[in-house]
């Protein structure tokens, strides 16, 4: 119902897993449908898979880091967020120079440059935030 995975497989195992949801489908509990509800809305159209098909990227930037940052921010400590290798992607998303080369390999069609814009401005104003309540 709208979701796709992308597993990551390693064993032949995991490929028969795979196939026998296919094709002995379990229904979902209302509980199930509505949490999926729930992330598919939190996560919105403009949804980074980190496939990384995007990449590389002649800036360095790692674009799925930066795609994911909101996510990150929510879920991972603030000061690991806001310092070390995730604030150098934050940072080097600022110098995107726009070519739109990851759009046009994304085969998810994503608007990849207007998220990274948005998003680092979204990471400044919470990095600044945090800074504040650090002081």
């Amino acid at each position: 119902p709208d979701v796709v995975t992308i597993p990551g497989i390693e064993q032949n195992w995991e490929i028969e897993e795979i196939a026998r949801l296919y094709n002995e489908p379990k229904k979902m509990t209302e509980a199930e449908i509505a949490e999926m509800q729930r992330m598919k809305d939190e996560l919105g159209t403009k949804f980074c898979r980190r496939c990384e098909y995007c990449q590389p990227c002649i800036q360095e930037i790692p674009i799925s880091t930066v795609m994911n940052i909101t996510s990150f921010v929510k879920r991972m400590p603030p000061e690991r967020v806001f310092t070390g290798g995730i604030a150098a992607a934050m940072e080097r998303a600022a110098t995107c120079t726009e070519c739109g080369d990851c759009e046009e390999r994304c085969p998810y069609h994503l608007s990849i440059r207007e998220v990274i814009a948005d998003n680092v401005r979204w990471y400044e104003a919470a990095r600044e935030e945090y800074q504040k309540q650090t002081a």
